[in-house]
């Protein structure tokens, strides 16, 4: 059954949340609640500089991402702009074909 947009467009999210949660070591509401509500969500930047480790981790959430969202890795990192915001992030991916093609949705 193929998904509205509004569908990967939660589920987008609930997977950036997901996946960078998962590997910082904040729960993944704290992660919604500071870095994708809408006109408040602070830049990608901020994230890095406070919660990831090295840009090791950052190729462990792009696979992830990749297998989540069927998109290939090079087309997540692509899309990554740490000026964006992750809310920006994820309708890049969605109109990149996030979910179109395998994932999960």
């Amino acid at each position: 059954m193929k998904k509205s947009w509004l569908d990967k467009r939660e589920s987008i999210i609930n997977d950036i949340a997901g996946c960078f949660a998962g590997k910082s070591g904040i729960s993944v509401k704290d992660f919604r609640d500071v870095f994708l509500v809408p006109g408040s969500a602070s830049p990608i930047m901020d994230f890095n500089t406070q919660y990831l480790g090295d840009e090791a981790v950052l190729k462990e959430i792009f696979d992830e991402l990749s297998d989540r969202t069927g998109l290939d890795t090079s087309r997540i990192e692509d899309h990554y702009h740490r000026e964006e915001t992750f809310a920006q992030f994820g309708e890049h991916l969605l109109r990149a074909g996030a979910y179109e093609k395998g994932g999960r949705v």
